[in-house]
């Protein structure tokens, strides 16, 4: 149980996008403690959150945050009511801050435990986190560690309005040997932040992706053109994606509720072969829109949040083809809940025809992808809410 007291502080909030990941930086600098000592709530009883795809949609944009720490409780001290609790708000949010432990009678010490200093806060007690016996026992059996390579990468970041490339950062970190999926041409591999990197304000946890021997050969092949350059128009590509979605979100009414989003992908290179790079996404995996543009087909026993999912990735792709003057179409809708990734675009044309350069990627379905997706769509309630076209 965690009660709100006065009185409020306004926390800023810098980023971008509303992330899970930003909240937490937000509240990390603004509490000088550490981000992973943060816990967003759902109220103020619990539970907690672990992706912002979870989180509700909610009119007044009111978050409920805790930091969870430990205090010390001396010889002095004789509350019976050890838990702290601040709300500070941000101009997107506004958040919950909680310290201590749930009310319980406390033992005094015989003297005060060692101390760890997080600026205003001093954390005596850390709480472990609750394991199941299975796992208990399945540490009592070897695990052997994944094999990481150690590598310092650069994240080239492209603007959709400037039409440049420029270094957005550069990391330490290590990236898996083994790729933990594969798809139709890229292999995905985890990586991981280290050193001072990992000390930074942003995520610890990345993704990146890498192209494999099928998708080499297409690209060379059908598009006559490189690994390096492809991968740059991937991520030229994702932008563009990004762009067309944050349209969407802006021009949203009130009632069109939550909306999806595009995380930021970078250029990189790792030993040597071009790559993308992205954030860490957890959750469910969802495939809603296919790159040729059928809808994807739902199990039987889908609940109405997936088929309202599916109706509202309908209504983007439908405003993306009208909002560009039906010159493309956003495709292969996916990804965790409202947070996507992997993209396609189909253009009406295929190729740009003073330069017969192609447009966009290797999966370009052109012509052929819109027109499957006009002829099976059927406007609903959000195309409506767009004001879109019947």
């Amino acid at each position: 149980m965690f009660r709100p007291v006065q009185p409020r502080e306004f926390v800023a909030f810098p980023c971008e996008d509303l992330t899970l990941e930003n909240l937490k930086k937000a509240l990390a600098d603004h509490y000088s403690l550490p981000a992973s000592l943060c816990d967003v709530l759902v109220t103020n009883k619990g539970p907690s959150f672990t992706s912002m795809e979870q989180i509700p949609h909610r009119e007044d944009k009111v978050y409920l945050v805790r930091f969870v720490v430990g205090q010390d409780y001396g010889e002095d001290s004789n509350s019976s009511d050890p838990t702290h609790v601040h709300e500070g708000f941000s101009d997107n949010s506004s958040f919950q801050r909680t310290t201590g432990a749930p009310s319980a009678p406390v033992r005094k010490a015989a003297a005060p435990k060692p101390k760890a200093d997080y600026g205003r806060f001093s954390v005596t007690t850390q709480f472990p986190p609750s394991v199941s016996i299975a796992s208990l026992l399945d540490a009592g059996k070897l695990i052997e560690p994944v094999t990481k390579n150690k590598c310092l990468l650069t994240f080239e970041q492209f603007g959709i309005a400037s039409k440049e490339w420029t270094d957005a950062m550069e990391v330490e970190c290590a990236v898996d040997s083994e790729k933990f999926s594969s798809g139709g041409f890229r292999d995905t591999y985890h990586c991981k932040l280290t050193g001072k990197s990992a000390g930074q304000n942003i995520s610890s946890r990345w993704v990146i992706k890498t192209y494999n021997k099928k998708s080499k050969e297409v690209i060379s092949t059908q598009l006559k053109t490189n690994i390096e350059s492809h991968c740059h128009r991937q991520v030229q590509m994702h932008e563009v994606a990004r762009h067309l979605t944050k349209k969407f979100q802006s021009q949203a009414p009130q009632e069109m509720g939550k909306c999806f989003q595009y995380n930021h992908v970078y250029y990189t290179t790792i030993d040597k072969k071009p790559a993308t790079v992205e954030e860490f996404v957890p959750g469910l995996f969802a495939k809603l829109i296919n790159n040729n543009g059928k809808k994807a087909d739902l199990p039987e026993d889908a609940d109405k949040d997936l088929k309202d999912l599916l109706a509202k990735a309908e209504g983007l792709v439908h405003y993306t083809y009208e909002s560009s003057n039906q010159q493309l179409m956003l495709l292969d809708i996916q990804g965790s809940g409202y947070c996507l990734n992997d993209p396609e675009i189909a253009t009406n044309d295929i190729m740009d025809a003073s330069s017969l350069e192609y447009y966009f990627c290797c999966r370009n379905y052109s012509s052929v992808g819109i027109t499957c997706f006009l002829n099976e769509h059927e406007c609903n309630a959000y195309c409506k809410m767009m004001e879109l076209s019947q």
